[in-house]
């Protein structure tokens, strides 16, 4: 991960666990850490978490991938889910998937969106 790529949503970042960045997050107002995810391509949320903050989403067809893990179907997607990091707010989509650690991963769609604006 590039912290140029992080400088452009000016927040802090934490390094834990095997290197991995994280971003304290709001997404329809609930604060939440988010990984920073430049192998993935989309937002991602664990269905679990996304129950736990009420986040709507509509049931969708497609497949998620971890890196030792086998295809899983994704529960669905939050369209345009409303987000902040740092002082950037925008509007991205979150793909909903069963992914065993109840985490929130920013993939590339939203450091390319936060780059961009």
């Amino acid at each position: 991960a590039s912290m140029s790529l992080l400088s452009v949503i000016q927040t802090n970042v934490r390094e834990q666990l095997g290197g991995r960045m994280y971003v304290e997050t709001e997404v329809g107002g609930k604060k939440l850490q988010a990984a920073v995810d430049t192998g993935a391509d989309t937002v991602y949320m664990a269905n679990e978490l996304a129950d736990e903050i009420h986040l709507p989403y509509k049931k969708e067809r497609g497949y998620v991938k971890g890196v030792n893990a086998k295809s899983l179907p994704i529960h669905g997607v939050a369209r345009g889910a409303d987000i902040r990091v740092g002082p950037w707010r925008g509007k991205v989509d979150i793909t909903v998937a069963p992914l065993d650690d109840r985490k929130f991963y920013l993939g590339m769609d939203f450091l390319d969106k936060a780059r961009a604006s």
